[in-house]
């Protein structure tokens, strides 16, 4: 594994950790950078043309795996948006976000806007999809699997060589040098990252590599997390955080559902806690009681609505080590353009 170079501005935050702890740390990062949440997440449409095992969408109620926003609604809360000051559109959360009918030219309203645009997409339709994608400063394709077998596992029930080929035209009208296009892989006990690395790499510039973890699901008011039997052989082993909790989520974003409801983040699938409806506005929403007691969680770093979110799950030190080592083993290789990232430590 090769050495890892000194970061100041890393050694400078686990001195002050060290010192005052996560939630000053938190409390700090929060006001220096986050006064004011700075991302719109946006579920511009609740319907999803996939349905992966390892996805929350497997849990929801049945009621809200179906429905889009309106176009003119759109419209509205992406200027209200920008007139607040929100830098950052975000189309996804619990679907597939190139669904919508409008897509094309939701995207292009909110770069005529300003905003700086996030989308992620399974890619099964970016052949209607491409122009809105033209627009797109930052696109997250999301596969899994290293052939046509385990990608269709775990991307049920669409099809490799559909997604392949299109993956293809995207290459073709977008150039990789004219958009930030990754791959966030979270992977699995069975998964061939060098396959993988030489399956996808030609269409993205890196590859993002975490584990795959347990889904989040709302229950009695706080976020559980659950592994889905049907892939359950698949996963790590996993411990829970005992302390040490770190999200800037609650403080960054405005996640809103298809329906207008607020959700608390892009793991927050139920869209339960009550945190208000984008009808009421920015500044109310900002506000929201919950929400700032959910804050005040972090900053005591006494969790309990967020305790238990697979964010705060971690796998062995033994498994970690063993992925660095693969990823190290792929980048100096040079089997692929693409380079593979993980922010993961021991």
């Amino acid at each position: 594994m090769s050495l890892i170079p000194f970061n100041f501005k890393s050694s400078l935050r686990k001195i002050f950790i060290f010192f005052f702890g996560y939630g000053n740390y938190i409390k700090l990062h929060v006001f220096l950078k986050y006064k004011k949440p700075i991302t719109l997440r946006l579920d511009i449409a609740a319907t999803c043309n996939a349905q992966c095992p390892f996805c929350p969408r497997v849990y929801m109620d049945e009621g809200r795996l179906v429905g889009s926003m309106d176009f003119e609604k759109i419209k509205s809360i992406l200027i209200s948006a920008k007139k607040y000051g929100f830098k950052n559109l975000k189309v996804y959360i619990t679907s597939e976000p190139t669904v919508h009918k409008q897509f094309n030219e939701i995207m292009k309203f909110s770069k005529e806007l300003g905003f700086t645009n996030y989308v992620s997409s399974n890619a099964s339709l970016i052949p209607r999809a491409i122009e809105g994608l033209k627009y797109v400063d930052h696109l997250q394709i999301s596969v899994e699997g290293w052939d046509k077998e385990s990608y269709e596992k775990y991307r049920f029930p669409l099809k490799f060589d559909k997604v392949y080929e299109n993956l293809k035209l995207l290459n073709k009208e977008i150039p990789l040098n004219k958009q930030n296009r990754y791959i966030h892989v979270p992977i699995t006990k069975k998964t061939n990252l060098k396959k993988f690395a030489l399956l996808w790499g030609e269409f993205v510039s890196h590859i993002n590599i975490d584990f795959m973890q347990p889904a989040n699901i709302y229950s009695g008011g706080i976020m559980k997390s659950e592994f889905n039997d049907v892939i359950k052989d698949d996963y790590y082993d996993f411990t829970p955080f005992d302390d040490n909790f770190v999200c800037f989520d609650p403080f960054s974003e405005i996640v809103v559902a298809y329906d207008g409801k607020i959700m608390l983040c892009c793991l927050d699938f139920s869209a339960s806690y009550n945190l208000g409806n984008i009808e009421e506005g920015f500044e109310i929403l900002v506000s929201n009681k919950i929400r700032k007691i959910i804050q005040k969680q972090f900053f005591t770093q006494k969790l309990n609505t967020c305790k238990d979110c697979s964010m705060f799950y971690k796998p062995s030190k033994d498994a970690i080590k063993s992925l660095l080592k693969q990823v190290d083993l792929i980048n100096s290789s040079n089997i692929t353009k693409a380079k593979l990232i993980t922010k993961l430590n021991f």
